[in-house]
């Protein structure tokens, strides 16, 4: 009984502190909010993916961009962590997914994570609730991240110093 009353002066309490905030209101009863904003957000990236491709096959424009090289590995002669993104990245939007897993694994990581939210949330939204299988972040999908770049860098760099085998 005692519990009860105290929980009930928390909430009171809570209620007080945020009264004539609106964006305190807010965020206390709707935390759903911010994942709306990231499943549309989603479906913009999706529309100026699909945009920059038409474009780009309209207009026959290349996907070659221009670069200066790696700094890290002009001084090092080793790879960084980053080496191979964009070559990765463009040969993902040229539709070739297993050379983009060859030159960095983290791009076909984040975009297959990316692929899996848009899917679960929409058939989430389209459901109404009904089938509650949207995924939502968690800190291991950064974890994750975070060890396929090390250990790409990781092997890259042993490949190369103790075989001779640039990648």
């Amino acid at each position: 009984m005692e519990k009860e009353q105290e929980s009930k002066q928390r909430t009171e309490k809570k209620w007080k502190r945020t009264a004539g905030r609106p964006e305190q209101e807010a965020a206390n009863r709707d935390i759903p909010k911010e994942r709306d904003f990231f499943y549309k957000m989603g479906w913009v990236l999706i529309g100026i993916a699909l945009t920059s491709a038409i474009v780009l096959r309209l207009c026959h424009l290349s996907l070659a961009i221009p670069s200066p090289g790696c700094l890290f590995r002009r001084i090092t002669h080793l790879y960084c962590p980053g080496c191979g993104g964009t070559r990765a990245v463009l040969a993902l939007l040229r539709g070739h997914p297993l050379q983009s897993l060859y030159y960095h694994p983290i791009v076909v990581y984040t975009a297959v994570v990316y692929g899996i939210y848009m899917l679960t949330n929409t058939l989430e939204r389209i459901s109404k609730g009904k089938w509650k299988i949207g995924i939502h972040y968690h800190n291991w999908f950064a974890w994750v991240a975070l060890v396929i770049v090390l250990g790409n860098c990781l092997i890259r760099n042993l490949l190369l110093i103790f075989c001779q085998m640039p990648i």
